[in-house]
């Protein structure tokens, strides 16, 4: 008979990559978490992970049986820990860095929860909600609706900044603002130019010709930047304020057209009304009103 510790056991060797780790994470034996996986794999007739002497990789049999139980494990782990006020449940939270850094510490500083931060792409964070590692996720764009809830969480904006000290055309003609900006030096977030093509399309309705000077992945990077006159970029308003205030940059307000991006909360569709998600998901809405 399967004993469900054995089945905490393998999540944490699954999510650590290391037996020991795992040990710590379980407050085991190393020995003891070897046995609970040999019990487990005996039992289940398959080898659930490939050992290494760096860390353990994960079999195709060990990976269905994560996608299998992980969400179970967690909800029984939160419920359990719900019983213990000293402890308290733990929120695995997925965000763009940027974001989290300039809105959400104080709301998430504040709440009556313990949490872990993962920073990373959208994509990459999905799947890990998907997999059962994360809770919640801050999404920069709307991938895929199955079984995920997306929560529209803020409605971020975008104008393109340059130093005080450089010289702007005094024109209201489009094509001879486009034919000057090209010949600036850019400063990208990804080689892609995701947030400038954004504008660029919003604005001149076509994609950016333009090569970037440099590709930082950021955005504060780039703002620091932009203020000692290192290019110009396309940035969120939200993290510009207080450097547009003081004077260290300036916006080239080019139309009247707003460039703007929606924000998300994602969780599972089946946690949606769990009692501790939605708590969650209420103080991360509260922060994007502040």
């Amino acid at each position: 008979m399967i004993n469900f510790e054995w089945y905490r056991t393998f999540v944490a060797v699954y999510r650590t990559e290391s037996m020991s780790a795992a040990a710590q994470e379980r407050q085991l034996t190393q020995p003891a978490v070897s046995q609970q996986m040999q019990a487990l794999e005996r039992e289940l007739g398959a080898s659930l992970f490939i050992r290494s002497p760096r860390k353990v990789v994960p079999t195709e049999a060990g990976k269905e049986l994560y996608v299998s139980i992980a969400e179970a494990v967690d909800r029984l782990e939160r419920t359990s820990k719900r019983h213990h006020p000293e402890h308290g449940p733990t929120l695995r939270l997925g965000a763009p860095y940027t974001y989290f850094h300039e809105r959400c510490i104080r709301g998430v500083a504040g709440a009556p929860w313990r949490v872990r931060i993962d920073f990373g792409l959208t994509k990459d964070l999905l799947a890990s909600l998907k997999n059962g590692e994360l809770d919640i996720v801050i999404a920069t764009q709307r991938l895929s609706d199955e079984g995920v809830q997306y929560i529209p969480l803020y409605e971020e904006q975008f104008a393109l900044y340059l130093s005080p000290t450089w010289t702007i055309p005094q024109t209201s003609d489009l094509r001879r603002i486009h034919d000057w900006l090209v010949t600036l030096p850019w400063i990208a977030y990804g080689s892609e130019l995701p947030i400038i093509r954004r504008y660029w399309q919003c604005i001149f309705g076509k994609r950016p010709g333009i090569r970037p000077k440099a590709i930082v992945p950021d955005l504060r990077c780039i703002l620091q930047l932009v203020e000692q006159g290192a290019g110009v970029s396309v940035l969120p308003t939200y993290l510009c304020r207080s450097a547009e205030d003081a004077k260290r940059i300036q916006a080239l307000q080019i139309s009247d057209r707003i460039v703007s991006n929606q924000l998300w909360v994602v969780c599972r569709r089946k946690e949606v009304h769990d009692e501790f998600i939605r708590s969650a998901v209420d103080v991360l809405l509260a922060t994007a009103h502040e």
